[in-house]
């Protein structure tokens, strides 16, 4: 199982250098969040799974992605 942080957590313990990347990815997160939360409300239910799929990895792998610079940076 894997556990899934909200955006705003990824930009906790970051470098500077990262900052502009992470707020990239934060902002599009944000935006597939309202994306998918409209297709809800329109009854969209088909785009709203694909959606929130899309929504799941990407936050999966900007987490994955922390914790290995975080493991980079205490080496």
């Amino acid at each position: 199982i894997v556990k899934l942080t909200t955006p705003s957590k990824l930009l906790e313990h970051r470098s500077e250098e990262n900052q502009e990347f992470d707020t990239k990815i934060i902002d599009f997160l944000r935006l597939l969040e309202e994306y998918w939360k409209k297709c809800i409300l329109d009854d969209n239910l088909v785009e709203a799974a694909r959606t929130k799929t899309k929504y799941e990895e990407l936050l999966k792998w900007a987490t994955e992605e922390q914790k290995k610079q975080m493991e980079r940076f205490q080496d």
